[in-house]
């Protein structure tokens, strides 16, 4: 499996992985946040929950088209666009 999704990042773009990146740093900041207001007295079953939103969040790295995802978050193919690749690799 890590090896799938390593070689989908080396096929990756530049903008493409300053993308993922973005993405995996805004998390790891919620989820910062997140420790901090439970150390302070927030729900620590509510904690959890909102960690975990945060871990699925980045389980789009998992996804076979990769490449195509980020590109739909990046606003150059629309989500339609992205809907038919998707069913069309599904079909093949």
């Amino acid at each position: 499996m890590w090896e799938d999704i390593l070689g989908r990042l080396r096929k990756l773009s530049k903008e493409q992985l300053i993308y993922i990146i973005e993405q995996y740093r805004n998390v790891t900041r919620r989820m910062s946040d997140t420790l901090v207001r439970e150390s302070q007295g927030y729900n620590s079953s509510k904690a959890c929950d909102d960690i975990r939103d945060c871990l699925q969040d980045c389980d789009f790295i998992r996804t076979h088209e990769l490449a195509t995802y980020v590109d739909m978050k990046l606003g150059k193919i629309s989500g339609e666009e992205y809907r038919d690749i998707v069913l069309r690799e599904d079909a093949d």
